[in-house]
């Protein structure tokens, strides 16, 4: 029963608050995205519990050929299947566990521009703890229920959500122990939403080895060479972007180079952090002072070009002394003084096809946002460093 007992105090410890545990995924809650619409839209099923493909909102048979555009002009044309991976994993303590799925999305739909892809593959999980344990079985076949991606291509750049879960049971073991009863393991697999322009979707981030949230599909059929060993293309002076983090601050960034070693170049940051109007606690938050500079030592972006897609890794925290005054739900106030603000910039780690790309996903009951861009914005004085 020891295996048993850890994990049932495992998933206790997700439901509390500043618990830096191990625990297994959340239950999850196809609503995080929703935006107002059907929840019932993309929703993900337990697949050791429904063994039948399932569709939503009167989507038609796997094997129906799509709808298609139907003469409506749109911003981009077809792009195909997207073969990749997708994983989030929660640690702490040193243990971790971690639900990965590599995916090949198929055409489900296509109406109007917008493309809508059910998974096909296999999910695996892991369970890393004080002891070497084995998980039987460790992985499964995707069910097409399992997840949802869905493109749109009315506009530039072309946007898109992913998301997806599954769970099913198994026996997880410690090494010179009795096989323990079959438990439900798995859990969330992808949980994003974005823009892009190139032929690849992708965004997340990577916290001390621990925490991770990303995804990254690639285009079936599109090309990605590598001019090995010269750069595949050449380094840019200045970037643009945004970057928050619901716990901590919103910033609009200008990204300069400062140094170039090879194929990797390092930029400093400049701009404005911003403290949110909203956070976990509180209904409304106002906070004096309000914003503060950017300083050049607040965050780093790192961009190699060795191969496409390249590699892009940004961070970024920005404190400043001040007050807040959190309005609860309850319609309670309380004021704290000390330092605001915080991380801007979550160790987000991506890769990059094409001038532009955004991302933004949920982990934790924390939102994390991003976008960069090599082209200056249409108005330009409006973005601070400029």
């Amino acid at each position: 029963m020891r295996r048993r007992t850890l994990l049932a105090t495992a998933l206790v410890a997700a439901a509390c608050n500043g618990d830096d545990g191990t625990r297994l995924p959340d239950p999850f809650d196809a609503s995080e995205f929703n935006d107002g619409r059907d929840p019932s839209d993309g929703a993900v099923v337990d697949s050791s519990q429904n063994s039948d493909a399932t569709h939503h909102d009167g989507a038609p048979a796997l094997d129906a050929p799509p709808a298609g555009d139907a003469g409506v002009a749109c911003a981009r044309a077809p792009l195909g299947e997207w073969i990749g991976a997708s994983v989030m994993k929660d640690g702490g303590s040193g243990a971790y566990s971690a639900t990965r799925a590599d995916v090949r999305w198929k055409l489900d739909s296509s109406e109007a521009c917008i493309d809508r892809y059910y998974p096909t593959g296999t999910v695996s999980f892991t369970f890393r703890e004080q002891c070497d344990n084995t998980i039987e079985p460790a992985s499964i076949a995707l069910m097409p229920s399992d997840g949802s991606l869905t493109i749109d291509r009315r506009r530039l750049p072309v946007t898109y959500e992913i998301r997806g879960a599954t769970t099913w049971d198994a026996s997880i073991t410690c090494k010179g122990e009795s096989p323990e009863p079959p438990m439900p393991v798995g859990g969330p697999w992808a949980l994003g939403r974005g823009s892009f322009d190139g032929d690849v979707i992708a965004g997340g981030f990577y916290a001390h080895d621990e925490d991770a949230d990303w995804w990254e599909v690639r285009r079936v059929g599109a090309e990605f060479p590598s001019t090995a060993p010269d750069c595949v293309e050449p380094p840019a002076d200045h970037l643009w972007g945004t970057a928050s983090v619901s716990s901590g601050t919103d910033a609009t960034i200008t990204w300069t180079r400062v140094s170039t070693d090879g194929c990797v170049d390092r930029f400093k940051a400049s701009g404005v952090a911003t403290a949110p109007t909203v956070n976990e606690r509180c209904s409304t938050v106002f906070t004096q002072p309000p914003s503060a500079p950017i300083a050049s030592s607040d965050g780093e972006l790192v961009i190699t070009r060795f191969s496409r897609p390249i590699l892009v890794q940004f961070r970024g925290d920005t404190s400043w002394p001040g007050a807040r005054t959190c309005t609860q739900p309850d319609g309670t106030t309380y004021i704290e003084h000390g330092t605001m603000g915080g991380a801007w910039g979550w160790f987000v780690e991506t890769v990059w096809d094409g001038t532009a790309f955004s991302g933004s996903t949920t982990f934790n009951d924390v939102n994390y946002r991003w976008s960069l861009t090599r082209l200056p914005p249409v108005e330009e004085a409006a973005w601070p460093g400029r």
